[in-house]
């Protein structure tokens, strides 16, 4: 079983209380954390199965995996049962707070067959998450404090409880997204337009030269770009370009450097940036912090 140390760890968190319980159905941990500065650090995330529920502002991210970046509830799903992983996180001063569940390879095979349904659809993308409303106010009273009343062993099976609970809710998601994604030729151009932007962040990106790019129209693109990943494409190149620049300052390159090498003007990116993440680049730059 994992223990508190690993759990801290695969929250993402950097201290604050912690509450823990294990059982045949994986390791489940509730967690809160309330801190005056921003840090920024290294969490390895162990093998297996990793379901989280999160309401904090954080940018995370791990090679070959991708990143997210979130200011409010977020629900993961990592998908790590070959491997561990080094996830480097920016965590913002604040309250924050977690839920989630850890399932680790040997324990597959003994829980509930929706667990393989997850992992099945996490095949491909084994970084999934959403803030998505609708599922986010499903799992919101996951996060509250368990009730005093419950003490010693009583409040392990509430934790457990709700790790099923949020199990049931990323299995529904998934089914949904699978159900609503395009098949064939239009995922294919979705995915590839998709590459094609990660690859030219720096370039004026338009619709109609994308479209053009991949070998449809502009209405087929938009329409398959955002029900193969659930945003706009100027949605997505606006949130890669601005994680791609956060990824920089933290890295210590300067406003401009930043700015130039994701496409905009320097005040220009100041905006998109301060839109995006709610504090000036400046403040995000590694050197000016050291």
């Amino acid at each position: 079983m994992s223990n508190a140390s690993q759990l801290a760890d695969i929250a993402f968190l950097s201290g604050g209380n912690l509450e823990a319980a294990s059982s045949i159905t994986g390791s489940v941990w509730l967690s809160r954390r309330d801190t005056q500065v921003e840090s920024t650090y290294v969490a390895s995330v162990p093998e297996g199965l990793h379901i989280g529920l999160g309401v904090a502002r954080i940018q995370t991210s791990a090679p070959d995996l991708g990143s997210f970046t979130a200011r409010g509830p977020v629900l993961s799903l990592l998908d790590l049962t070959s491997e561990p992983a080094d996830f480097t996180t920016v965590m913002g001063a604040g309250q924050s707070c977690s839920f989630g569940v850890h399932i680790e390879p040997e324990q597959l095979t003994a829980v509930d067959p929706s667990v393989l349904n997850l992992l099945r659809r996490l095949k491909n993308e084994p970084l999934r998450t959403t803030d998505h409303r609708g599922i986010i106010r499903r799992v919101l009273h996951l996060l509250e404090p368990i009730d005093p009343w419950f003490q010693d062993s009583v409040r392990h099976l509430v934790l457990q409880a709700r790790g099923l609970e949020l199990i049931a809710v990323a299995e529904t998601w998934l089914e949904g997204v699978e159900a609503q994604t395009p098949s064939g030729a239009s995922a294919v151009k979705a995915e590839a337009a998709r590459d094609l932007i990660e690859s030219r962040l720096g370039d004026p990106l338009t619709l109609d030269f994308l479209a053009r790019s991949v070998g449809v129209n502009v209405r087929t693109l938009s329409s398959a770009f955002r029900e193969r990943y659930g945003v706009s494409v100027a949605a997505f190149i606006t949130d890669r370009r601005m994680q791609l620049a956060m990824q920089m300052l933290v890295g210590g390159a300067s406003v401009s450097e930043a700015a130039y090498t994701v496409g905009y003007q320097p005040n220009a990116f100041s905006t998109a940036f301060r839109r995006q993440f709610g504090v000036s680049p400046s403040s995000c730059n590694g050197r000016q912090r050291n």
